[in-house]
């Protein structure tokens, strides 16, 4: 099927854009302004936590009581969408943040799917966070204070890495096509089978907004589960450092 791209086909793609265009339209109020000069000041940060809300409210609710849906509602969220492409990270970059109870780096030990953990998550993965700035990754912005453990900086090369990028619901279908496990009717990653490929798998801004039906082939799985920009290591590179 050919896949879709557009942030207004799914639903954290939606409330994504209704939650900026509703500040847009109150920021008027202010002063005049064109939509792209609004999106102009809109920043990384501000996209990441705003993106990671979405997926919240998808996956937990309450969903917006009622979504524009006019021909402007339509140009921001395109215009949206090109301003997305300018501050999303497209690739894997290093250093990362990894929070939680660690004394030494393992080796991640990954586990099929299976009927009693029905997941598109890679389980048994380590996982790490983008910088977002000194003392904000992408995960304290989702999880705050109730993050539990050490903050611990994850320094690697980026040339030791084999990485498969999810930036959009094609390179999420791919990697579910190349590496498919059957669940209840669903198609997840075979996780075991990918690590044979990737040391890990990194879901940027715009994977995790897109990569949901109805962007995708009947039966696939989307990535909503990861409700988080963030990367899945199968495998640690051999130049992996871990800092606290």
């Amino acid at each position: 099927m050919p896949y879709s791209t557009s942030l207004n086909a799914t639903a954290p793609g939606q409330y994504f854009c209704h939650q900026l265009y509703a500040d847009y339209v109150a920021s008027q109020q202010l002063h005049t302004q064109s939509q792209q000069q609004y999106l102009k000041r809109t920043t990384r940060r501000t996209t990441v936590e705003i993106a990671q809300h979405a997926v919240l409210q998808y996956l937990h609710g309450p969903a917006p009581s009622s979504i524009e849906d006019s021909p402007a509602f339509q140009d921001f969220c395109s215009h949206l969408a090109a301003r997305l492409a300018e501050v999303d990270q497209h690739q894997l970059s290093s250093p990362q943040i990894h929070h939680g109870y660690v004394d030494q780096l393992r080796p991640p030990v990954i586990h099929p799917p299976s009927l009693e953990h029905p997941t598109s998550l890679p389980r048994g993965a380590f996982w790490t966070a983008d910088v977002i700035d000194h003392d904000t990754d992408t995960w304290s912005l989702y999880e705050g204070d109730l993050l539990l453990g050490d903050r611990h900086v994850f320094h690697f090369s980026a040339a030791d890495v084999n990485v498969a990028v999810i930036d959009s619901p094609r390179s999420w279908g791919a990697l579910v096509h190349e590496f498919p496990a059957m669940l209840s009717g669903t198609i997840v990653p075979d996780w075991p089978a990918a690590a044979r490929k990737y040391d890990a798998v990194y879901l940027t801004i715009t994977g995790l907004l897109t990569a949901h039906p109805p962007n995708l082939p009947p039966n696939v799985a989307g990535v909503a589960e990861w409700s988080t920009v963030s990367t899945a290591w199968l495998k640690l590179p051999e130049s992996a450092e871990l800092a606290t």
